[in-house]
């Protein structure tokens, strides 16, 4: 017996090798999939499962009328009127949700310059596979993230408020969630158009804008309604919604600068040599 039998054999055999999963690596669009699956659903759980807690907070905040007044006084430097206490927490609340929805369309581009600078991009473009069909991919796969993110962190702020007494309902949670998805699509579309022009800046300047938007929408409109300052902060431009109605004129012109933005990246992105790290 000893010496008929494989060294080392399980106590229970494999009668049939183990199949590989083949099927998301047959085109740059299931690539990404594969790669980013596991980054994608922890963002979409991760901002569902805040904003389910920024909906306990505002229900719970609005009931005792905690901190109302100020943060009334605060959105109404950014022109927004809520009619009730819970619009006006979770409106503010979403402030920061909108802000880490950005860093996480930042990251996308971040991890599109990380393929390119470790060399992975190179191997693909070896290959039969177009610059432009590549880089569309990617940039699909994360507008859709966000997009998903918004509608997650939407319903979730829905599930949080939620009561018999609230006047926020969940068409307004949804648009929240989607008014909170625009400034990220503005990152993608900037980044994009960056990331065709000079990659190594691409990733710094995008968290530099973002941080920047986030100090100046919490704290700069603590303290001033400067419009010249609060300007320079993207969040500021949308409102806090449901505190206050979409914006739908900020929202065109956020979404049209993103789409221009990102088919010049594109175009620029073909014509440029690959930048190691």
């Amino acid at each position: 017996m000893g010496g008929r039998r494989d060294l080392g054999s399980a106590i229970l055999a494999r009668h049939r090798p183990a199949q590989a999963s083949t099927w998301l690596l047959g085109g740059p669009v299931r690539l990404v999939i594969w790669l980013e699956r596991w980054s994608a659903l922890s963002w979409t759980a991760g901002l569902a499962a805040l904003a389910l807690i920024f909906g306990v907070t505002a229900r719970s905040a609005a009931a005792g009328n905690v901190g109302v007044s100020s943060i009334t006084q605060q959105l109404g430097r950014l022109g927004a009127h809520p009619v009730s206490p819970a619009a006006a927490w979770i409106g503010y609340e979403f402030v920061f949700l909108a802000a880490l929805l950005a860093f996480a369309a930042a990251a996308q581009i971040s991890a599109v310059r990380s393929e390119e600078a470790d060399g992975q991009l190179d191997n693909l473009l070896a290959r039969h596979l177009d610059r432009s069909r590549w880089l569309a991919g990617r940039l699909g796969f994360s507008v859709a993230l966000v997009l998903a993110c918004g509608l997650a962190a939407g319903a979730g702020g829905w599930l949080g408020i939620a009561g018999r007494t609230s006047a926020v309902g969940f068409a307004a949670m949804m648009q929240a969630g989607l008014n909170a998805a625009v400034p990220a699509l503005f990152v993608l579309g900037l980044g994009t158009l960056l990331y065709g022009l000079a990659p190594r800046l691409a990733a710094p300047v995008l968290y530099a804008a973002i941080l920047w938007s986030l100090l100046v929408e919490i704290i700069g409109s603590s303290i001033t309604s400067n419009h010249w300052l609060l300007d320079t902060a993207i969040l500021t431009h949308l409102g806090p919604v449901p505190a206050t109605g979409l914006r739908w004129g900020v929202i065109a012109w956020l979404t049209g600068f993103a789409v221009i933005a990102a088919l010049a990246g594109l175009a620029a992105f073909r014509r440029r040599d690959l930048a190691a790290a």
